[in-house]
Parts: C-alpha cells; sequence; structure tokens
C-alpha cells in the first residue's frame, strides 16, 4: 500500500485506504490492490462485506495484480471462485 500511495502523492492525488464496503461506495474511483492467494483474498473480502460492494460499483475500478484476478468471476490459481 505504502507504494502505491506515493506513486498517487507524485501524481498529485491524495487518497485514502479503507475496507469499510460504504466508503467504497461514495468514491470517486477504487483501486483493489492484492498480494496472496486467491481463495484467501476472496474469504478476506466476504468476511468484509466487499463481495456485494465491489460489483455494483458505478466508479472505475483497478485491480492490481491479485486484485485485478479477484474481479473476475474465477482464477486458476487454487481453482478459486471469485
Amino acid at each position: 500500500l505504502a507504494s502505491l500511495k506515493f506513486a498517487f502523492a507524485r501524481l498529485g492525488h491524495e487518497i485514502e485506504v479503507s475496507d469499510d464496503p460504504a466508503r467504497l461506495r461514495t468514491a470517486s474511483h477504487v483501486v483493489l490492490p492484492g498480494v496472496g492467494a486467491a481463495r484467501d483474498a476472496m474469504a478476506r473480502l466476504e468476511r468484509l462485506g466487499l463481495t456485494e460492494a465491489l460489483p455494483a460499483l458505478a466508479v472505475p475500478v483497478l485491480g492490481i495484480c491479485l486484485g485485478m484476478q479477484l474481479l473476475f468471476g474465477h482464477s486458476d490459481e487454487e481453482d478459486a471462485d471469485c
């Protein structure tokens, strides 16, 4: 997250890190970074209530690495549903 915050700051953008579905619904843009295993990451998104919030967003969403995989319906990694 630190490298993303730094990159956006260099571009003149202030960012907020949040895992709150209500906050994501009010964001103008959303970046979903990720590292690790798809199955574990999806379990965390489910615990946080983000599996319903993310697909419902009407703003631009950028998935980076695992974050991009999680935006699809399935990952071949660990044969995980996303």
